[in-house]
């Protein structure tokens, strides 16, 4: 259903396209003839990884030319809490409203402070681009402790990735969750592959940390650890107990509950008291708010929800109101009604490889495009189409890459579709109605597509011989 509404999506009509792509896809061919069919597919093959590393400077160099070109002000969420950094009074109102965000505040204020840096919009996105290429190193030592073999393909998409991904521009939590969900997933791999105690402590401490940060900046991105608990239950039954494995597992879960759950009071603690800005309690959304928008309209924020449970005193008006909401919804809807409102949401959370760029949140940027650069990128570019349209393609690569990679079935493939399962759940019943949502998962996503490279690529050998016998 994913894959067809991607390939459904407006960003892969060809009407608008420039010669530019064709150039880009005669480039390509010829790439692969001279690498593929010639002799000197064995010296890239030998040299394999000095090349992807080649290609990954080259990312990275791409990457700041893109900060430090089409960087601009944008709007929702993201510009007022770059208003808050320049003015701690807009900080103190809006997280009143939307405490979810302190964190995400804080940890900019704090990295801009520690380095001196005033808040201006690139060196915010410099921050941004930082914790994004800090996820991908992290995704990489990840996969190589658990399959050496799948390192390169995942070096390889990450590096498309690291080309076509224009968020690196919007300084929100969709990116800056990214180094503590990786760090989350390191952590468990080290628990679960560390060869003596020690390291497998160390890794439930590392596990717990990123799970701690991840939680502060976006709870929806602590979806892995759910998936982790989940599997473990559904296979506690088949694991021969002993004393000395419930003593570890007990420990291992007190370490990851004090941490956890201790940083979790802390920091709420910390929330209230705090001297630079001063947040109201109990003026935030609960919990039932973003579901009452994830079953309004398309599934996205609702501008005229958000006002009247802001217009509200108190959290019991709100959370009232917004239950209020979500029976009606299922009065008006019915059971038939619901089901096709979640699919079309589903599309609409999926379908776009752009995640969201000049869809679903305004305003972006709204200059216009004087630059090469900023004419790929801005709305009102030459080439804005032409960046959709590769950016889909690789969307819709990702997307059969993890159906083809299905015969792969180990713990750890499993983990990973367990928690991208959760991913897209908790986007269907909660405000969602863009892709843009999908950003916190890309690790998730990136690190399966890695770890079933091989089998996916054996099933395309299937089906060509197939296709090819008839």
């Amino acid at each position: 259903m994913i894959l067809l509404g991607a390939l459904n999506d407006q960003n892969l009509n060809p009407w608008g396209l420039t010669p530019l792509i064709l150039k880009l896809v005669i480039t390509g061919i010829i790439m692969y003839l001279v690498i593929f069919k010639t002799p000197l597919k064995h010296w890239v093959v030998r040299y394999r990884f000095w090349l992807v590393s080649l290609l990954t400077i080259t990312a990275i160099i791409w990457q700041f030319m893109l900060v430090f070109n089409i960087s601009a002000p944008i709007g929702f969420d993201v510009g007022t809490i770059h208003q808050s950094l320049v003015n701690h009074k807009v900080a103190s109102g809006y997280l009143s409203l939307n405490p979810n965000n302190f964190f995400l505040f804080y940890f900019q204020h704090t990295i801009l402070n520690l380095f001196n840096l005033s808040p201006s919009w690139i060196n915010v996105n410099l921050l941004n681009l930082v914790c994004l290429d800090l996820s991908l190193g992290l995704n990489a030592v990840s996969i190589y402790v658990l399959n050496h073999r799948a390192l390169l393909p995942l070096l390889i998409l990450q590096d498309i990735l690291m080309l076509l991904l224009v968020q690196v521009i919007v300084p929100y939590s969709d990116v800056m969750v990214l180094p503590f969900v990786s760090l989350m997933i390191l952590g468990f791999v080290i628990a679960e592959k560390g060869k003596n105690t020690f390291l497998k402590y160390y890794g439930v401490v590392v596990c717990a940390i990123g799970a701690l940060s991840t939680y502060l900046m976006k709870p929806s991105s602590i979806i892995f650890i759910l998936a982790v608990l989940l599997w473990m239950l559904f296979n506690f039954s088949a694991v021969a107990m002993t004393r000395k494995k419930v003593m570890n597992y007990v420990i291992a879960a007190g370490l990851f509950g004090i941490i956890f759950f201790g940083g979790v009071s802390s920091f709420k603690h910390f929330e209230y008291h705090d001297k630079l800005v001063n947040v109201t309690k109990d003026q935030g959304e609960p919990a039932t708010h973003f579901m009452a928008m994830g079953v309004s309209d398309r599934g996205g924020w609702n501008a005229e929800q958000v006002a009247k449970t802001q217009a509200m005193k108190t959290n019991k008006e709100r959370s009232d109101y917004s239950q209020k909401i979500i029976q009606q919804r299922f009065k008006e809807y019915g059971i038939i009604g619901f089901i096709q409102f979640f699919i079309n949401k589903n599309y609409a959370n999926t379908s776009d490889g752009t995640f969201g760029w000049y869809h679903g949140d305004e305003p972006y940027i709204v200059k216009p495009a004087k630059t090469k650069l900023q004419s790929i990128f801005y709305e009102q570019g030459t080439h804005f189409h032409d960046y959709q349209f590769l950016a889909q393609i690789f969307w819709i690569m990702n997307i059969l890459l993890l159906g083809l990679g299905f015969a792969m079935v180990d713990k750890y493939t499993q983990i990973f579709r367990l928690a991208i399962m959760g991913g897209l759940l908790f986007l269907l019943l909660f405000e969602g109605g863009r892709s843009r949502y999908l950003i916190q998962f890309l690790p998730l996503m990136l690190m399966l597509n890695a770890l079933t490279f091989a089998a996916a690529k054996e099933k395309l050998k299937q089906l060509k011989m197939v296709f090819s016998s008839q």
